[in-house]
């Protein structure tokens, strides 16, 4: 399994990137007014084209599945992550840095109140991952990452040791050292 990053800061030739793009995807991603959520659809949709090729099928809201496996896509900011498996699998990424009332929204959301952002983030990234993982007859295995000041976390059913994550682009640094796995559940 591998989880592809991006950094739409360090992409080149953007533009290039909607002839990916499926009819419907096309449709979803015109509806956009935002930029830099624009942004984070073509790159998040070109790297699953580019990945699977003949293997990715879209929804009619332009959301991508696979024929053979499971695919999520999560942004952030600037970063665009996506995880490819033969199997199901879920991934959310969220900002730490950002100032929220976690216990408040914890609440509001049914969530565990947690102690500390830490465990904030970790629940509110499971419960994320876990609703784009979309099976609840298995129970997967629960990984979390941290990448600068933002939380990853991964819902699949592959071990630790088959998960590889690699940058989509060629602009970066070793990606192991930057991501370090934090624990999981």
């Amino acid at each position: 399994m591998k989880v592809y990053i991006a950094n739409i800061e360090q992409i080149s030739k953007k533009s290039d990137l909607s002839t990916r793009l499926s009819e419907s995807e096309l449709i979803q991603y015109n509806k956009f007014s935002n930029q830099k959520r624009k942004l984070q659809f073509l790159i998040g949709h070109a790297i699953v084209k580019d990945v699977c090729g003949e293997n990715v099928k879209t929804d009619n809201t332009g959301a991508p599945f696979l024929k053979k496996g499971g695919v999520s896509i999560s942004h952030k900011d600037n970063w665009v992550f996506v995880a490819i498996s033969d199997k199901q699998v879920g991934i959310d990424i969220e900002n730490m840095n950002k100032k929220r009332d976690f216990k408040q929204i914890s609440r509001f959301l049914g969530l565990p109140v947690p102690d500390n952002k830490i465990d904030f983030y970790k629940n509110f990234t499971l419960t994320e991952a876990l609703f784009k993982y979309r099976n609840n007859d298995t129970i997967p295995y629960k990984f979390f990452y941290k990448l600068n000041d933002y939380m990853i976390c991964l819902v699949c059913m592959e071990p630790k040791e088959n998960i590889e994550f690699t940058y989509w682009n060629e602009s970066f640094s070793d990606v192991n050292s930057a991501v370090q796995f934090l624990c999981s559940e």
